[in-house]
């Protein structure tokens, strides 16, 4: 069976991992383009790559350097960003499919920030949403950042069109009825 497969978008601080929490709390298949990320960001090749388009300090301790790459990229120079997401992306999408081929789920989410990565066919693409203020105050709290550091990241993320959105600016409760009204009508289809 091939799962019907639902891109779960929205900006850094929208929630996200907050929806993708919850509906592997429902039982449903849920893939994190984050933390495959995180993998690839562990390969000796890729290191080599981000250190010869950023510099020694984008690499420490055998590790990206988060801090430094994010100050690059998002406050100084925006048109390498281009250039250090090719490194990654091509890499995430095949851990991806092979995560998607080997689900048992007749649905699988896969929460990605960069809906444009990659093509990829989707069956639906869902926005989770915030205001900005909400998602710098969160972004700042939850990563120990200025909310200036986290409007610098949201002002260089691109919004992207969906065919569901899915409202974060009330209660949690409120989201997870919103979530559930979705699901709902995804599972109508």
């Amino acid at each position: 069976m091939t799962p019907k497969v639902v891109a779960l978008t929205g900006g850094i601080g929208s929630g996200k991992s907050t929806v993708a929490i919850y509906l592997k709390s429902k039982g449903y298949d849920v893939l994190d383009c984050d933390a495959i990320g995180r993998q690839v960001a562990d390969q000796e090749e890729v290191l080599l790559e981000v250190k010869a388009l950023l510099g020694k300090q984008a690499i420490e301790q055998g590790k990206l350097n988060r801090a430094y790459i994010r100050q690059v990229l998002f406050q100084q120079d925006k048109h390498l960003l281009k250039e250090y997401n090719a490194i990654f992306f091509g890499r995430i999408l095949k851990l991806l499919q092979q995560a998607i081929n080997t689900s048992k789920s007749e649905i699988v989410f896969v929460e990605i920030a960069v809906l444009d990565a990659f093509p990829y066919h989707w069956y639906s693409v869902w926005s989770v949403q915030s205001d900005n203020d909400t998602r710098a105050l969160r972004v700042a709290k939850r990563d120990g950042v200025s909310t200036d550091s986290a409007n610098a990241v949201m002002s260089a993320q691109k919004q992207y069109a969906s065919d569901v959105v899915i409202d974060n600016n009330g209660s949690l409760q409120q989201l997870y009825h919103n979530v559930d009204c979705a699901l709902t009508n995804l599972l109508s289809k």
